[in-house]
């Protein structure tokens, strides 16, 4: 959370800096899943927002946005061309970590909506495009 306020507060545009506030929040969901004992998940689901297929299809419509505006080049991304997409590759960075781990939990049956994991793989996906958004003006 903290490396995308740094990268929130590094974006050039509203646009890339409400599109990262989303992020956040969606992220905020998925650490309540998280964090959340597969057998009380009803409860959870009872009071709070969960991750949707709904959701992951609205990242998934984010990324197609931002990748008819960027031409990614042809080679592996050094980071670091600007201080707004180191950022954000340093969030994809603790995103795919937390993905690893998540995918970790749900083999071990402690993850009661896998949603959740395709949610937060098309999140990475989406904090790289966007950070090569970033490159690009």
């Amino acid at each position: 959370m903290s490396a995308l306020g740094l990268a929130r507060s590094l974006a050039g545009t509203e646009r890339a800096r409400s599109v990262i506030e989303d992020i956040q929040r969606g992220l905020f969901t998925v650490g309540a899943e998280l964090a959340t004992d597969p057998t009380q998940y009803d409860k959870l689901q009872k009071h709070f927002d969960v991750v949707t297929p709904q959701a992951t299809a609205a990242i998934e419509s984010r990324i197609d946005e931002f990748s008819a505006e960027v031409n990614l080049p042809p080679q592996f991304v050094i980071p670091g061309s600007s201080h707004a997409s180191a950022a954000l590759d340093v969030a994809r960075t603790v995103v795919r970590r937390a993905e690893r781990r998540a995918v970790e939990l749900n083999e071990d049956g402690l993850i009661a909506n896998p949603e959740v994991l395709r949610y937060l793989n098309r999140i990475s996906d989406l904090l790289f495009i966007l950070a090569r958004y970033m490159d690009k003006g």
